[in-house]
């Protein structure tokens, strides 16, 4: 590869980064924000049996998560 081929290359990904980054601080972020936050309860899937460290921990998460949410989270674990 030529240095000018790297040059171009690396401004080519400069300028699509800016423009990403652009578009997403004017609110153009495509269809993801056409639909708002979920209405229906969260559910977080925690791949360890009920009653362990991980479960627990998951649940504390939650519970302090949801006031700042306003949706419930449900603990499902796998």
């Amino acid at each position: 590869m030529t240095k000018t081929a790297t040059r171009r290359h690396t401004l080519g990904l400069g300028l699509a980064a800016l423009t990403a980054v652009g578009l997403t601080t004017l609110g153009f972020t495509g269809p993801a924000r056409a639909a708002d936050f979920p209405t229906k309860p969260i559910t977080v899937v925690v791949a360890f049996a009920a009653g362990g460290g991980t479960d627990n921990i998951a649940r504390q998460l939650a519970d302090a998560m949801q006031p700042s949410l306003g949706l419930p989270l449900v603990i499902d674990n796998r």
